[in-house]
């Protein structure tokens, strides 16, 4: 819990590295969720600095802004500071975003292509104009802001074990379509 300002703190032993198996030695690290009514939750790792096994860890040598300092204190044990700024709704990540990013073709109707591009950190649907744009809401799910209630229109990501990225578009009241990423 955090106090009235926002701060919070606890004490524990600094984590060693651990055996994932075929190799892999995961760096030490704490995992951390941070909660508040209202707000997404943050699920993350944390990371320290000197730690050998960063820098071969997939997940840990992305992981520029949690990998921490760890400073010797003058009674003998040591702090680590990791500030946690919460939203009510994320930003997409812009290398996320570039991902989905491309040409879909419709499944049941090979000749409808949706073209998605990224414009301003949002996903937009091109049109004759220009696009339509798309928010991240989180999970995957994109939402177009200039629609009444009743008519919201959704974007929904999956990524299945074959690969191909796939997007479902659908309004609250039609049955979606469903496209498969091409390029």
């Amino acid at each position: 819990m955090t106090d009235n300002d926002g701060n919070y703190s606890f004490q524990s032993i600094l984590p060693i590295p651990c055996d994932a198996g075929g190799g892999l030695i995961h760096p030490a690290h704490f995992h951390l969720m941070v909660t508040a009514e209202g707000y997404q939750s943050l699920v993350t790792q944390l990371y320290f600095q000197g730690d050998k096994n960063v820098a071969s860890d997939p997940w840990a040598s992305r992981s520029y802004n949690r990998v921490l300092e760890v400073r010797a204190l003058i009674n003998g044990t040591s702090q680590v500071i990791y500030n946690v700024g919460m939203a009510s709704k994320l930003a997409v990540e812009p290398a996320s975003l570039k991902k989905l990013v491309g040409l879909y073709q419709n499944k049941g109707n090979p000749e409808r292509i949706l073209a998605l591009f990224e414009y301003e950190n949002n996903l937009w649907v091109k049109n004759e104009a220009f696009g339509n744009q798309f928010s991240y809401l989180g999970n995957n799910v994109f939402k177009n802001p200039n629609h009444h209630e009743g008519m919201n229109v959704f974007m929904t990501f999956e990524f299945p074990a074959s690969g191909a990225i796939q997007v479902s578009i659908a309004s609250e009241n039609f049955t979606p379509n469903t496209f498969i990423k091409q390029s």
